[in-house]
Parts: C-alpha cells; structure tokens; sequence
C-alpha cells in the first residue's frame, strides 16, 4: 500500500485535528472502547504507525518560477507549514492584498473577472457564487436560466414493536423532524435556500448559461475524469418540466478544463461530458437549527466563481485570488496560498490575522513531522545499503528507538 498526502494542509471535515492520523486524542479516549467510530479511529492509527519506509518529495513542482517575489512566496510557505512565519514572511504576503494603492495587486485587471476564489467559509462561497453567475452572464451578454430540483420526503424507519426506544444523545437527532410532504410553500422554501445548508452541498436551484465556470460536485466515473472537485466550463443542456411545473435539469455537457486525460464520448466534442440526474439523501438545515432529511434529484454541480479551501486541494491555479482572512488555522492558510503557481498572480482579498501563521504548531503535528523526517532518512540510508540489519521494525515507535540507540 502506497500513501500519498500532506499533513500541513487540512485535517479530516469531522474531528478536524483531533481526528487526524497524528493526534494524540485517536485511541486515548474511553470513546475510542465504546464507539464503532472510536474504534475504527483507533485501527486506522494502529496501522498507521505500521509503516516505516517513507520518502519525503521536497522539490516543489507547482512554483517553479524563480522571481525574487516568488523566492518570498516559497519562503513563507514552507514555515506556514509549520505555523511558524516570520516577520519578513507576514508584510510579504500583506504586499499581496488587493487594493489601489502603489505596488498592490489590481482585481479589475480583465483577467481577474472571473476567476474562482478560495475561501474559508461555504455561506461567502455560495454567495460569491450566485453574484458571479449573475455577473457572467452580464459581461457575455446572455440570460441566466434557471432550473430547479425534484425533492421529495424521506419516509422514516419503522420501530419495532416491543423494541426499548434508546434516548438520543446526539442533538441532530434530538433536533430532526420528517415530512409527510413537500407543500407548495415548503418547497419553494427549500430550492431557496443556498446549497451549504444541506449536508451534500447540492443546489435546490442553479442558474446556469454556455461558458459558464462550473466544478462537479459528485464522483460520476473516476476513469472518465467525471470526479468530485473537476472544473469545467458548460457547454450545453437537455431539460424538461418537473413535477412541481418548474425547468429541470435531465443532462449537463460540462466541457473539462485541463483533464488528467482527454475523453470522447460518442456523437460529442472532445473532452465534452454529460452529467445526469441523480437522486440523494440529505440533510437540510434551517435557521432554528432544526433539520430535515429528503431525496433531492438534481445533477450535482455548482458554479465555480468560488470554491473552499477543503475543494481547492489537490490544484495548481496560475492566477489564485484567496480570501484568508476568516481561515481558521495555518493548515487552512496554506491549503489556500499553496495553490499559487506564481507570486505575481497571488492575490489576498483583505487583511488576515498573523497570529494564526506564527509561532508554532500543535505538539502532536511537530511530532509527527519529526517522525516522518527520521523514517525519511531512515529510508534514504536503506536505499543506499548503509543501514544495519534490525533496525526497520514491525512499527514505527520501535524502528525509531532501534535508530536511535545506533545512532
């Protein structure tokens, strides 16, 4: 098995740090005993401290121009890694806020118009969303159409009889309601509310004209780059009435940008895909706190005149306009910057709060970089045949102690 990844960006959505590989918490904790989820947390950690061959990729292939300004910009992230920017590191990346002033990055550059911005928080992104798509189709002359969701109720499960009811601890549970059915009234509350009110982010209604930027929001086909997180531009569609006397969507033909490979569907252009309808359960929730499962059939993408720094993972962005200042942590603050492939074309919206990239990251993911350095080395005198005999072990704790003592 072959691990790939990086733990100075984002830790897991639910847990955030105290769930990761690294933390001390996983395993610890009387959860980790009486939970299923604790004790799969627990087993995955086990089996993570199994391995001791690792190989650290040091060369940095996204930011590969050698500018002084993109020389800063290397700089400061390689000690955001480690929550541990210095004071040169910090007035640089504040050189890169946006504004009017002499020297500052200018959005109303026509290459920045529409360009997707990374932020921290899904309510910004789905509103940067929804005035980007108006602005679009503005600046290219055409109509927003608008298509809109088939929802329906989700019948709950059927207690048997006899059966002790468990009281519920958990306050989704104690605060989840069904419905009989979607009234005329409810269902136009539900298509209005923005997608990040749903527990799968799909839109109750889009908005949607040809060229538009959008990213697919569902793993449709793997081997066709039809995947969760792919951008693309919309290149036509096929719809119909719904049930409820709305325009809903039955294909979306997304044309890719940059696929890891290119694809041909039959009787369509290169690169050219169709998204189809589908049915999901989720969640919604309101206001009052209180939520609501249903069945939404909707072709599951979005507009991507913005994104969070959870989607933005994984891409390389010639022109990255962030937005950090609401960014929780120094994983978050790199997640974002790291995108760049140049300095020049890094743009920070607003001012941030330095304290969250300076003086030092938590115990327990210091530790796990010191690890992971030892077993690279580790590894590195294996390859060139000068490490002795017992020193690589069954796990990791032990392969560390049997290297220090020869060392």
């Amino acid at each position: 098995i072959i691990f790939a990844g990086d733990f100075a960006q984002l830790p897991p959505v639910v847990g955030k740090e105290h769930s990761a590989l690294y933390s001390g918490s996983v395993g610890s904790t009387a959860a980790s005993a009486t939970s299923l989820r604790g004790q799969k947390s627990a087993i995955g950690k086990a089996m993570w401290h199994q391995i001791d061959t690792v190989v650290i990729l040091r060369q940095n292939m996204r930011q590969t121009v050698a500018t002084e300004e993109d020389c800063k910009l290397r700089l400061a992230l390689e000690n955001m890694r480690y929550r541990a920017c210095t004071a040169e590191d910090v007035a640089f990346l504040r050189s890169r806020i946006a504004g009017t002033g002499p020297g500052q990055p200018d959005l109303s550059l026509p290459k920045y118009r529409h360009e997707s911005i990374i932020t921290a928080w899904n309510d910004q992104k789905d509103e940067i969303n929804h005035l980007g798509a108006i602005k679009f189709a503005f600046d290219t002359g055409q109509e927003l159409k608008t298509f809109y969701s088939i929802d329906e109720p989700v019948v709950p499960k059927v207690k048997r009889k006899n059966k002790p009811l468990k009281k519920s601890k958990s306050r989704k549970d104690r605060k989840k309601f069904y419905l009989k059915n979607i009234s005329p009234l409810v269902q136009s509350r539900l298509w209005d509310l923005p997608p990040s009110t749903n527990d799968q982010h799909i839109p109750g209604k889009v908005s949607i004209c040809l060229g538009m930027p959008v990213m697919i929001r569902y793993n449709e086909a793997t081997e066709l780059c039809m995947t969760r997180g792919q951008e693309g531009t919309v290149a036509g569609w096929e719809s119909s009435i719904g049930p409820c006397g709305k325009p809903v969507l039955d294909v979306v033909f997304v044309l890719l940008k940059k696929p890891p490979q290119e694809v041909q569907f039959e009787h369509l252009p290169l690169n050219v895909v169709p998204l189809t309808m589908s049915p999901t359960a989720i969640y919604i929730r309101f206001d009052s706190g209180w939520s609501t499962p249903i069945t939404r059939n909707q072709v599951q993408f979005l507009p991507n005149f913005a994104m969070t720094d959870y989607s933005s993972q994984g891409k390389t962005r010639p022109v990255n306009i962030v937005n950090i200042a609401n960014c929780p942590n120094h994983q978050s603050f790199y997640t974002c910057l790291s995108r760049s492939s140049c300095a020049m074309d890094t743009i920070i919206l607003q001012n941030f709060n330095s304290d969250k990239i300076t003086g030092k990251a938590s115990g327990w993911l210091r530790q796990e970089f010191r690890d992971l350095e030892l077993l690279d080395y580790i590894t590195n005198l294996k390859f060139k045949n000068q490490l002795p005999l017992g020193i690589q072990s069954d796990t990791r704790r032990s392969t560390l102690k049997a290297f220090r003592q020869w060392k």
